[in-house]
């Protein structure tokens, strides 16, 4: 009888780290790293404490280079999710755990901190196993699975999987620099079932999309900043925590404002990447350094300045500020983003992201408008001059909130005082012509320099300069008037009736004129929609009218007055000039120039700037004014917005009721007089269209007391429908088959095509 013998396992004994590393490239940075390019492979070295504490650090990540499709998001320098960590060694691993600063005690009480970190969970994001060790504690710790994993969930957008064999370490991108070390993979997803469509129009084959992802470690700031608490009305992004230290009768919640440490001796510094061409180059610095002055105005002469990139820096280098030129496959916003210490809202680093399909935009909106006989020659009413201008406001606004401040949208009402708006360009009426001399500001606004003097020189907040931001500009049902992006006056009216002017004189003209020679005609709609659309922004603002309020940021004590409605009449002005907007004159197109405009051309791919269309090679006109209709109609009936005219019309005499509204929609869509011609009739049908789905969907979608009015609306409809005609039966059938919902009902088909995109227009 054989008799077995057990022993214990014993763990192999380690080599040293000078064994493990002698063939590998050693980086000295914020931590020794070496790399091993023909391995693959890339180590860090720690040196634990006796508790296993090998180091805290703030982590983040990001991606070096993205998909290029502005549905996907997925975005060359995108940033992701921001963490302070601590590497923890515990047996033969070291842990990255995060620790959890949302909640905390600020007293510095031992106990008390330990007992609210005991209270919360923390997060570990990494295990590193340890593959060398050395008598006096040092370790060195493998991080290829860490650098070669989906960090920043690539995989969840693309609705794919990372494919191990198909992606791998970047040697030359993982770096080390004294605040940062870099780490860089390939990797490379493959769909989950079909490819995306977004992914068909930007990778080689949308079965294999491969992406440069990078995560860094930096260094935590040194202590001495100072928090500064947050202020609703000072414009600065804010940071939020629990402080469960607080005394009885103060609140837990904590803000504080979001800023750059400043002092006299070490400015702020921002360089513009080499990536950049010229013109834009120029224009990126330009419009950047407009910041200067505010600072200047705070007390720190030279507190900001930007430069171009010196060569031979390295734009990762976590010691500058970078401004980088990003390209997509279509327009899309770009990004200012900032790298925070989540524990005191110091902003450690900017990076910018700089979409440069927004001047291509702002140029074919120009070329729209005008025409592009100025295209290129260098005159003010160049449409590449004025794309010009746009970025130079474009790099203002993305190092601003890189700074701290978040979007001002109240800065079209009061003269464009900042540039945190998302500003229209401003386009006047002389006569026949179109003024476009003041088409963008110049230079910082007197609310910018106010900020600046708040969040970094500590004075109050402004309290004549209007704050209204992303909260209170909601596209869909906003309250605020004043609150709106792309628009350019006080008054929605006023700036709703000048947009359509522009826009009928621009109509008036337009044609081949607004190709540039040898373009294919095919493309003459692409050029069309910003013109077609030109109001869009404008008619957005008068809606806010509709049920509105003038509001602002207040806190008790600052004599602000309490929010109230938009005056009645103002409200049923707004109401009747969006009325005026869906009447058949306005959304038609002149026949002349409908005759011209072609299907797409040999060889031209289709662009998500195209019209959609029911009629596939001739022009869909008659699609074309049922979406120009639902984009006032849709909001005009919005749910909420409903919901705020039956609220604030009952508790203050002299409003507009949403009865009221109701029957005014209808009757100037419906009981109007006959169209004159038949395609007028067309479009008048259309609108009623429009009109009978969006009631409907408003029935389906709101509150008992809305719904009963909707209804009501409807069947106010169904009971002035007489004769047989086919159009009285057809409404009267629909209007039926929606009370009745039987399920031999037909499918409703929405009445209108979905609108061109919108923001970012330039």
């Amino acid at each position: 009888m054989n008799l077995l013998v057990f022993l214990p396992m014993l763990a192999p004994e380690l080599p040293t780290i000078a064994e493990k590393t002698k063939e590998l490239v050693r980086r000295d940075g914020l931590l020794p790293s070496y790399v091993d390019a023909k391995g693959g492979a890339i180590y860090l070295e720690l040196k634990p404490e006796a508790t296993g504490e090998a180091g805290e650090f703030l982590y983040t990540e990001s991606l070096r280079s993205g998909v290029g499709s502005n549905d996907l998001g997925l975005d060359r320098g995108q940033p992701g999710e921001t963490f302070v960590v601590r590497l923890v060694q515990r047996g033969g691993k070291v842990l990255m755990e995060a620790e959890n600063v949302a909640f905390r005690a600020s007293s510095g009480d031992p106990e008390e901190v330990r007992s609210v970190r005991e209270s919360f969970a923390s997060s570990v994001l990494f295990s590193f196993p340890t593959v060398a060790r050395d008598a006096d504690g040092r370790i060195l710790v493998d991080a290829t699975a860490f650098t070669v994993r989906d960090a920043h969930g690539t995989g969840r957008t693309l609705s794919s999987r990372l494919d191990n064999d198909r992606s791998a370490l970047e040697p030359m991108g993982c770096k080390a620099f004294p605040l940062n070390l870099e780490f860089e993979s390939r990797l490379t997803f493959v769909p989950l079932s079909e490819p995306l469509r977004a992914a068909n129009a930007v990778a080689p084959d949308p079965r294999s999309v491969t992406i440069v992802q990078r995560q860094s470690l930096m260094k935590l700031p040194e202590a001495g900043f100072t928090p500064r608490p947050f202020d609703p009305r000072g414009g600065a992004f804010g940071l939020e925590y629990y402080d469960f230290s607080a005394p009885l009768g103060q609140p837990l919640r904590k803000q504080v404002a979001v800023r750059f440490r400043l002092d006299k001796e070490h400015p702020i510094i921002y360089y513009v990447e080499r990536g950049a061409p010229e013109p834009i180059r120029s224009a990126l610095i330009e419009g950047a350094s407009w910041w200067s002055k505010a600072f200047e105005a705070a007390g720190y002469p030279g507190g900001f300045t930007v430069k171009l990139l010196p060569e031979g820096i390295d734009p990762d280098d976590a010691r500058f500020n970078v401004i980088q030129w990003v390209h997509r496959d279509t327009r899309g916003y770009s990004i200012g983003n900032a790298i925070v210490d989540p524990r005191t809202g110091e902003i450690i680093r900017g990076r910018v992201t700089l979409d440069s399909s927004r001047g291509r935009q702002d140029v074919l909106l120009f070329e729209g408008l005008l025409g592009t006989a100025k295209t290129g020659t260098g005159a003010p009413d160049d449409p590449a001059q004025l794309a010009l201008a746009r970025i130079r406001q474009l790099a203002a606004h993305e190092v601003g909130h890189t700074l701290g401040f978040a979007h001002n949208f109240a800065s079209s009402a009061n003269d464009r005082v900042s540039v945190m708006d998302y500003p229209a360009p401003r386009i006047r009426l002389r006569g026949s012509a179109l003024d476009v001399s003041d088409a963008y500001a110049k230079g910082i606004g007197a609310w910018d320099e106010a900020a600046v003097k708040y969040l970094y020189a500590g004075s109050p907040p402004p309290s004549n300069l209007l704050f209204l931001t992303d909260q209170d500009a909601d596209e869909t049902a906003g309250a605020e008037p004043r609150a709106t992006r792309f628009d350019n006056d006080d008054d929605p009216v006023a700036g709703l009736k000048e947009a359509l002017a522009v826009r009928r004189l621009a109509l008036s003209r337009f044609g081949e004129e607004n190709l540039k020679p040898g373009q294919p005609t095919g493309e003459l709609p692409l050029v069309l929609g910003p013109v077609y659309f030109y109001h869009r922004y404008a008619a957005n603002s008068a809606l806010q009218a509709v049920g509105g309020l003038r509001y602002a940021n207040a806190v008790r004590g600052d004599s602000s007055p309490p929010p109230q409605p938009i005056d009645g009449q103002k409200q049923r002005a707004a109401l009747e000039a969006l009325l005026d907007v869906v009447q058949p004159s306005v959304l038609d197109l002149p026949a002349s120039l409908l005759a011209r405009l072609a299907p797409r051309s040999f060889g031209q791919p289709f662009s998500r700037e195209e019209f959609a269309s029911n009629t596939r090679f001739a022009f869909d006109g008659l699609g074309a004014a049922n979406t120009g209709a639902d984009l006032v109609i849709s909001g005009l009936l919005n749910p909420l917005r409903c919901q705020r005219v039956l609220e604030i019309s009952t508790r203050t005499p002299g409003l507009p009721t949403l009865e009221e509204v109701l029957e005014r929609l209808i009757a100037r869509t419906f009981w109007v007089a006959h169209a004159t011609t038949p395609r007028q009739r067309e479009i008048r049908q259309g609108v009623q269209d429009v009109v009978l789905e969006r009631l409907m969907d408003l029935s389906d979608n709101s509150t008992p007391a809305v719904r009963t009015r909707a209804n009501a609306a409807l069947r106010s409809i169904r009971a002035r429908l007489v004769g047989t005609e086919p159009r009285s039966v057809e409404v009267k059938s629909r209007i039926d088959a929606f009370f009745v919902r039987s399920t031999t009902a037909p499918r409703r088909v929405p009445a209108a095509l979905p609108a061109l995109p919108g923001a970012p227009i330039g």
